[in-house]
């Protein structure tokens, strides 16, 4: 009986995605002939492994990874050649990876020294919208921002939680601490005061009923309040969500762009060793390649798969592989 588990982290070390397509094509052809674009690395890898499991191939397989990659295989041979781990579940504390919202305090939040430099440079000369792709810490990156308001900080007010364009200003008028919720009320008090407006998901705002007039009106609040900065997030661009039609400035070009993408290396194996619960076991030296090499520096990625990952060292007989792939498949659809 062979350990399939160990054979699958094996072949993610061991063999890019061209290395084991080529293999599969040279020496397990009826695999080769099921993969398609939609299918990534680690589906090809379980489909490999399945095939050589189900047609007792596995000693030719563990041969050409040993050819193909020596190095590796070395590192792996011990575990090999020991006996399949248990399927008894271990105790261990809880795992450190399970929260799968934004970072909403400082413990929290490792990394992005780079671009929190960056953005508060921004805001001494305005206001400043994040743009990157779902899942990357946009939001995160938002509410570090909440204790380095000088003045009033109002939000984050984010747009995916609103009922329409009432909602928005029904919020802005509560964090103002002001009556009503008229556009009226609420810019009197943006007019004169140190301000500082979080707005998350802005492109989601358009399926709220909020336009680029009512961002119009919070340029004109920055033309006239020095005071007055705003920090948004969105996952496209701004001229994208709400197209500008006519001989003015369009209503969001008081935003300066600030584009967000993965983290560094450095930032990524942090991420992955910070002690975020007490006594919780470390993962080895292969392990931090394997999920660095798997879901390379997207931090949510890296999140999810190391959350797998540890509910393995839990449970030996848990594939974690399997659901990491799932969780893949819904939470970034």
């Amino acid at each position: 009986m062979f350990d399939t588990y160990t054979i699958r982290e094996l072949l993610l070390v061991a063999l890019g995605d061209e290395e084991l397509t080529i293999l599969c094509f040279d020496h397990f052809r009826c695999v080769h002939q099921r993969f398609t674009d939609a299918v990534n690395r680690s589906q090809k890898i379980q489909m490999l492994v399945e095939h050589c499991d189900r047609h007792g191939q596995m000693e030719r397989l563990l041969a050409l990874i040993k050819t193909k990659n020596p190095y590796q295989y070395e590192r792996f041979e011990l575990r090999l050649s020991s006996r399949p781990p248990s399927s008894i579940p271990v105790m261990l504390p809880p795992n450190p990876f399970a929260s799968i919202g934004e970072a909403r305090n400082a413990r929290c939040f490792v990394g992005r020294k780079t671009e929190l430099r960056r953005l508060q440079m921004l805001l001494q000369a305005g206001s400043v919208i994040l743009v990157g792709p779902m899942k990357i810490g946009l939001s995160s990156l938002l509410w570090q921002f909440i204790p380095l308001g000088r003045g009033a900080c109002v939000g984050p007010i984010g747009c995916q939680e609103l009922e329409d364009r009432d909602d928005l200003y029904e919020q802005m008028a509560e964090g103002l601490r002001v009556q009503g919720h008229t556009w009226r009320v609420i810019r009197q008090a943006l007019k004169s005061r140190e301000i500082l407006l979080l707005v998350d998901d802005l492109d989601a705002g358009p399926a709220r009923g909020i336009t680029i007039d009512d961002l119009a009106r919070l340029r004109a609040i920055a033309s006239n309040n020095a005071r007055f900065r705003m920090i948004a997030v969105s996952h496209q661009p701004l001229k994208e969500v709400f197209p500008h039609h006519g001989p003015d400035s369009p209503g969001y070009s008081f935003l300066q762009p600030c584009e967000i993408g993965p983290l560094t290396s450095d930032e990524s194996r942090l991420l992955l060793s910070h002690p975020w619960v007490l006594g919780a076991p470390q993962f080895d030296e292969i392990t931090f390649g394997q999920l660095l090499m798997l879901a390379g520096d997207h931090p949510f990625k890296l999140w999810r798969a190391a959350f797998h990952r540890y509910e393995a060292q839990a449970d030996p007989s848990y594939d974690w592989l399997a659901a990491y792939r799932q969780d893949l498949e819904h939470l970034l659809a």
